[in-house]
């Protein structure tokens, strides 16, 4: 039963009765015969106020980060109690152990920014096939939808959900990163294929107090990258100020530059013009073949560096969500003519400049942009292509 703690350092402080483990769960009201308890100390409320309702519901053992009076829980003589400090960055590898890594059986792609990690999954997941994906707007493994409480999940539901999309048979997990999760080592415990930075602007600084501790937080996932015989790549927007940083710090062969102002980047975009449902664009990705096999063009005659075609998407800021899906997904392997079929016929995202079919002879979009960054973008879009007046609706925390 120990098994668990598997390159996890941690203190018996009191053995009890072997047994063989049935679960994990840090909510006591999860707890069944023979579970795990795992009793962190949360913003809100504190896990080891809860052990003994744990025991009462058949726990077998504890697992605390702070030292507790064992002889104070009645029914408590079979049940082991171990103490680990900082659980809830240790959790997840504990919850790896149980469910025998799940994430090395499948390929997982982190977005992380502050804008754009909703409609990069929503994207992906059109892109790719046999997809789970997690994030803000809800969880979907194959073709069942569950609901949320977080951006990223805590490690143990995380684990969790991967043990369960690799048992349905998803070939790819695909997850919004918050920032939240990777400064308090929520995803300690993964390895990412492939990892999307978006932008940063400022938010959440309740949390991180500052913009460099928020950026600090955000560039972990580089770290992070698989570093294998299947080596993980990052995908970084270089027209941020934040991106290019990032991009300048991490090896060129680790890393994809996207682009649209910048026609040096690896991959570059452009907006040809918009049309009734969206825009007209165009992806050259001379740079980025170059840089991943110089003889391509001397070994194949099909070798393409430029593609044109519409989407169901606008705006500049969409234009960066597609560049940064369509280089990860080349990087896992995907042939650009199946990722441009696939973005030809993907529907507009849910509430992301989602369009409302009228017969008023007026646009109307319902978009969830809520950072004052994400409402100048969707106002600036609107202006370019609205020749009237732009009537905003909104409301934010």
């Amino acid at each position: 039963m120990y098994k668990i703690f598997k390159d996890v350092e941690y203190k018996v402080l009191k053995e009890g009765k072997n047994f063989e483990i049935k679960g994990i769960e840090y909510d006591s009201r999860k707890i069944k015969k023979d579970f795990v308890f795992v009793a962190m100390t949360g913003s809100v409320a504190d896990g080891h106020n809860f052990i003994q309702k744990a025991i009462d519901n058949e726990a077998k053992m504890i697992i605390c980060e702070k030292s507790v009076d064992i002889a104070e829980y009645e029914n408590s003589v079979d049940v082991t109690f171990v103490l680990v400090r900082d659980i809830r960055k240790k959790l997840g590898i504990i919850a790896s152990n149980f469910y025998g890594y799940p994430q090395n059986k499948i390929k997982i792609i982190g977005i992380t920014g502050t804008n754009g990690k909703t409609t990069s999954s929503f994207i992906l997941e059109n892109i790719l096939e046999k997809t789970a994906r997690i994030g803000t707007t809800g969880n979907r493994i194959l073709d069942e939808e569950f609901e949320t409480v977080n951006t990223t999940p805590e490690s143990l539901e995380l684990i969790k959900l991967i043990d369960k999309s690799v048992k349905k048979g998803a070939d790819y997990f695909i997850m919004e990163v918050s920032s939240h999760a990777l400064e308090i080592g929520r995803v300690d415990m993964l390895q990412f294929d492939s990892a999307i930075f978006t932008n940063l602007t400022q938010d959440h600084l309740d949390f991180h107090k500052t913009m460099e501790n928020y950026f600090n937080a955000k560039k972990k996932i580089f770290s992070m990258l698989r570093n294998d015989k299947n080596n993980g790549i990052g995908v970084i927007n270089v027209d941020d100020e934040h991106g290019l940083k990032i991009y300048s710090e991490r090896k060129a062969g680790s890393c994809i530059s996207i682009s649209i102002k910048n026609e040096q980047a690896d991959i570059w975009g452009d907006i040809l013009n918009y049309t009734n449902n969206g825009m007209k664009i165009k992806i050259n990705l001379k740079n980025y073949l170059e840089k991943t096999n110089p003889r391509l063009k001397d070994i194949d005659e099909e070798y393409k560096e430029e593609y044109k075609f519409e989407i169901d998407l606008v705006g500049e800021y969409n234009l960066y969500n597609v560049l940064g899906c369509v280089a990860s997904a080349l990087s896992l392997g995907i042939e650009m003519d199946f990722i441009v079929k696939k973005l030809e016929t993907m529907p507009a995202a849910p509430g992301r400049f989602e369009t409302i079919k009228n017969d008023l002879e007026v646009r109307i979009v319902v978009d969830f942009a809520h950072t004052d960054d994400g409402l100048l973008n969707v106002g600036k879009t609107l202006k370019q292509i609205t020749d009237n007046r732009v009537i905003t609706i909104f409301g934010a925390g």
